[in-house]
């Protein structure tokens, strides 16, 4: 009798866990995706931008000029070095930071043909300042961004690139750290910005 007993207790016990099972909903996907329409890229685009120029009225970098047009790049997956949706997206909204937040006069074009990103970082292709300097590609300045999915986590880095001597001269990365918790039976997502 006493083993039936056992039996009857583990098997409530072990139901009782199971009931409690709430399944993790696709809003929760980790996918980059779904992380990046949950999240305000627009605030964190224009915090980081805000670096670049922090007083707003134009950019840090004493060598860049009101007059000048800066060139700014859709972000580059780090470990396929394709842009994808997502690039594209990242792209535009750091166009759009720089633009309002401190007053560059932008362009978009293919950085393809000047700079090259691959396994062992950003290259620049050419340093022949005639080459760079056509109607196509009239710009001295550039911005590069990219991008780094991991297991909870994604990692933005935006370059500001002298074109003329190949050198990049400021960095910044943000790190998006996000995930789902159960709260009183509900997933809900949150993220935090490093």
């Amino acid at each position: 009798m006493r083993p039936l007993k056992l039996a009857l207790v583990f098997t409530l016990l072990l139901s009782g866990c199971a009931s409690r099972y709430v399944p993790e909903p696709i809003e929760c996907s980790s996918r980059l995706p779904v992380v990046l329409s949950k999240i305000n890229v627009t605030e964190l685009m224009g915090k980081m931008v805000q670096e670049f120029c922090p007083s707003g009225s134009g950019p840090s970098n004493p060598m860049i000029s009101d007059r000048d047009v800066v060139v700014v790049s859709d972000f580059v997956d780090i470990t396929n070095f394709t842009t994808g949706h997502a690039g594209v997206y990242l792209g535009e909204v750091a166009r759009g930071s720089l633009s309002e937040v401190c007053r560059h006069r932008v362009r978009q074009v293919d950085l393809g043909k000047v700079v090259k990103l691959n396994a062992d970082g950003l290259v620049v292709l050419t340093r022949d300042s005639s080459r760079v300097a056509n109607a196509e590609f009239v710009s001295k300045w550039a911005y590069v961004g990219t991008y780094s999915e991991l297991p909870g986590r994604i990692l933005l880095t935006l370059r500001e690139l002298d074109l003329e001597s190949g050198s990049t001269t400021r960095i910044l990365a943000r790190e998006v750290n996000h995930g789902c918790k159960l709260v009183y039976g509900e997933y809900k997502f949150n993220y935090s910005l490093n």
